[in-house]
């Protein structure tokens, strides 16, 4: 089990070229570059963010924005606050957590979720900024058996109020060394402790997790992810969390981001065909459908989404990876990581070009997006950090 689970794109698989050895530097310089067309005004820049020595688990796994002045992302054992002039490295509690999703209530209410070691394994962790200091609020590992050993991670996390913040990841549990079962993992903070509260699994499934979590009030709540290589959408009435029928499409497909602008206009990402192509869906109201969204189109690449933030229905983000593994004549396999931005105008999803260098689109992946407003969204990545504005 890899620490993230969240975001499809992180360990995308491309596919496969064969190339000389002299071709690559060209072939790498050329990629990504045509056959995106950009659907909006502004453009995407690198900002100056903050470097870790984590090469593992970096800084850039999630972002949430209390306003323009005050933005937080979270990564391995390191936090990140923007401040409306520059990024600022600040220390959860704890030494050897590993942060992967984070929301903002307030300036002075900020939860981080993710998993830290305890006995030998990881197990779900959650931070608390008061607007001085983070600390570390205990959580429930989800334990499946009491004779088990237990892992689990929280994954993403959302607030409807200062006091009902919902939690979703995973857990698992092996007894005797060899009985697996991963389980869906929801927690809610109440004002005062975090509960787990029920969730279901996929029917006579081994493997779950949920990947995303979406507010539109506090019995309107929708959590996205996977279960044995199947789309998983869930949601909570204010009462219990069910699932939800999904539709599948390619070879394991799975759900990594959500965004909910009402009842009726909720937005899921992911991937499909091991992590090559990207996968949206959007729920009605009634039910979930298929939308289609584009893939680099290159020979070679493949492309997958990670997250997801709307401003208006005409107007959503969702961002990723384009990546492809070049073999080269000595039989060495080589991948390279783009970063993918897709816009939703209200009829359409379009890639849109993400910040350069000299001419050649930046490298790395995008797991986290959040937006200001039309004119000031901000996505994030392993120790990268990109800011769409409009002149």
């Amino acid at each position: 089990m890899t620490w993230r689970v969240r975001k499809a794109a992180k360990n995308p698989k491309g596919r496969l070229l064969l190339v000389s050895a002299g071709a690559l530097a060209l072939f790498t310089q050329m990629g990504a570059l045509s056959l995106w067309a950009q659907s909006v005004s502004g453009t995407w820049k690198v900002i100056p963010g903050i470097a870790t020595r984590a090469a593992f688990l970096p800084l850039g796994q999630d972002i949430a924005v209390v306003s323009a002045n005050d933005i937080w992302q979270v990564g391995y054992a390191t936090t990140g606050h923007w401040d409306g002039s520059a990024w600022t490295a600040i220390s959860p509690s704890g030494s050897f957590e590993q942060l992967s999703g984070v929301t903002a209530v307030a300036t002075d209410d900020v939860w981080a979720v993710g998993m830290a070691p305890t006995s030998g394994v990881n197990n779900a962790v959650t931070e608390h900024w008061d607007g001085s200091a983070w600390s570390t609020v205990p959580a429930p590992n989800g334990s499946t058996d009491p004779n088990g050993k237990t892992a689990s991670q929280l994954v993403s996390v959302a607030a409807v109020s200062s006091n009902n913040v919902w939690a979703v990841g995973w857990t698992s549990t092996t007894v005797g060394g060899f009985h697996y079962f991963q389980g869906t993992l929801i927690e809610n903070w109440d004002g005062l402790q975090w509960t787990q509260i029920p969730s279901p699994n996929g029917d006579g499934s081994s493997q779950n997790a949920l990947t995303g979590i979406a507010v539109i009030a506090g019995n309107d709540i929708w959590a996205v992810g996977y279960t044995d290589y199947q789309t998983l959408t869930e949601h909570w009435d204010g009462f219990q969390w069910s699932i939800v029928p999904s539709p599948n499409v390619g070879y394991g497909p799975q759900l990594s981001g959500v965004t909910a602008l009402a009842s009726n206009d909720v937005w899921a990402v992911g991937s499909s065909n091991n992590y090559t192509t990207t996968l949206v869906l959007h729920w009605d109201g009634s039910s979930w459908s298929v939308v289609s969204s584009p893939n680099s189109g290159e020979y070679g690449h493949a492309s997958s989404l990670a997250n997801i933030s709307a401003v208006s229905p005409t107007d959503i983000w969702a961002v990723g990876t384009d990546a492809f593994t070049i073999y080269t004549g000595e039989g060495d396999a080589i991948t390279t990581y783009f970063t993918l931005f897709e816009h939703w105008d209200g009829s359409a999803w379009n890639i849109v070009p993400g910040a350069t260098t000299s001419g050649v689109s930046v490298r790395g992946g995008l797991f986290g997006v959040a937006a200001v407003s039309t004119g000031d969204v901000w996505a994030v990545g392993p120790n990268l950090t990109e800011r769409f504005t409009i002149p």
